[in-house]
């Protein structure tokens, strides 16, 4: 039998998970928004909210089937580490690689050595 969202208000639903273990999954978007979730999202969706250390599972109104997990859900584990810190501060010196990539990559000369981490002979690599 195909998994059915059941509707708890105008724009929320839940999702019950396997023999009703653990909290149901939390459902974000109006009926017409959950109709377009298919089977093989709110398969992953169940899957993952059974995961070990997964305490709580919301399927947002963008959602849809990913590698393992849909994409547009946000998983809770109190038990493993939350890495947008991490990312975040990662991502703040991206716009500078990116723009150090475009100037050489537009420079009349390139380099002639591979661009690595491994490039700072002869001469420093504007990438790294």
């Amino acid at each position: 039998m195909p998994v059915q969202i059941q509707a708890t208000g105008e724009a929320t639903g839940f999702l019950p998970t396997r023999g009703n273990q653990g909290k149901p999954i939390t459902v974000i978007g109006t009926a017409a928004i959950r109709d377009t979730f298919d089977a093989k999202c709110l398969e992953q969706a169940i899957k993952s909210r059974g995961a070990p250390g997964v305490t709580d599972l919301v399927i947002n109104p963008d959602a849809h089937a990913g590698y393992g997990v849909p994409v547009g859900c946000v998983l809770v584990s109190p038990t493993h580490v939350d890495v947008t810190r991490k990312v975040s501060a990662l991502s703040a010196k991206l716009e500078d690689k990116v723009n150090a990539f475009a100037r050489v990559v537009g420079a009349a000369e390139h380099p002639a050595v591979n661009i690595g981490p491994h490039c700072n002979s002869p001469y420093a690599c504007p990438l790294w």
